[in-house]
């Protein structure tokens, strides 16, 4: 247990400090442009050259996990884990959403706390998906440019007892 902790810690300072990408040889640390995100080019067959490796089609947002606790009467009784994933039209929408997470996470998380305070979001103890996916919408129109999201998915939901 110990040895693994360490082997962690080593891992960890490897990856995160500035000076270890460099003590291999690493990548400089100037960023490289998207060429997906870059302007049109003049000459158009250079243009369709260089779009082949972009993403085509919806491209897909996940959130990361978002935990919110269920309050009855004052008293924490259990905590619902959801996994939002937004379905962008296409890829540079995608980049755009990205840009908006954390404003995303708050709003999520207080319409979400809301849900679950006043009880609506917990049909007979189990968690109604549709008001949830409802709720997160609404959050998505009050924050999010119109258009830049098709759709709200749920990766996954889960409720945990106190």
């Amino acid at each position: 247990m110990r040895l693994h902790a360490l082997s962690f810690l080593f891992v960890s300072l490897l990856t995160v400090h500035p000076l270890a990408a460099f003590a291999s040889g690493g990548a400089s640390t100037e960023k490289k442009e998207d060429p997906c995100l870059a302007a049109p080019l003049e000459d158009e067959e250079a243009e369709k050259e260089a779009k082949k490796s972009c993403p085509q089609g919806p491209q897909y947002v996940t959130l990361g996990m978002i935990t919110v606790p269920v309050l009855v009467a004052g008293k924490l009784t259990q905590y619902v884990d959801i996994v939002p994933v937004l379905e962008a039209p296409d890829y540079v929408s995608s980049i755009n959403v990205k840009k908006y997470l954390p404003l995303l996470r708050d709003a999520y998380i207080s319409g979400l706390y809301g849900a679950f305070s006043s009880g609506q979001a917990l049909a007979g103890g189990v968690v109604d998906i549709d008001l949830l996916r409802s709720r997160l919408e609404k959050a998505n129109e009050r924050v999010l440019p119109a258009g830049l999201v098709s759709h709200t998915l749920l990766h996954s939901v889960n409720q945990r007892k106190n």
